[in-house]
């Protein structure tokens, strides 16, 4: 009876051990994981300061500027507005009106974008598929 207790012991102390550790993290990474911000984020939760951001939205219409490989143009959400600089290549699937993600910092009220990742439409179809469509 004494070994089937000892034994008993160390399972239910691994367990709850085991189950601290998963508590902790879950409650840490709930806290510091965001994959972006929206505009309105920044504005209400005054997230200007941080150091680096994500920051996503939808590029709006008739706002992209571009001279040479230095862009401009704001980011929404449709309830904020904020003006973005990126300077470099900006993905294929860059254009008006398209979700993206910046990743940057702000230096007054304008966003420094360092790197620009766009997403892609949802509604995917293979190009023999497209083209047969379009016939």
């Amino acid at each position: 009876m004494k070994i089937k207790y000892r034994r008993f012991v160390k399972i239910i102390s691994g367990l709850l051990i085991i189950f601290g550790v998963v508590l902790f993290l879950t409650s840490v990474f709930r806290k510091n994981i965001r994959y972006f911000v929206t505009p309105i984020q920044v504005i209400e939760e005054n997230l200007k300061s941080h150091k680096r951001l994500r920051l996503g939205g939808v590029v709006k219409k008739n706002s992209w500027k571009k001279e040479g490989l230095n862009h401009t143009f704001v980011l929404t959400d449709g309830a904020q507005d904020i003006v973005v600089k990126h300077k470099g290549l900006l993905p294929d699937l860059f254009r008006e009106e398209q979700t993206i993600v910046a990743e940057g910092h702000f230096e007054g009220d304008v966003f420094l974008a360092m790197q620009v990742l766009a997403k892609h439409d949802e509604n995917y179809k293979p190009p023999l598929l497209s083209k047969s469509q379009k016939s």
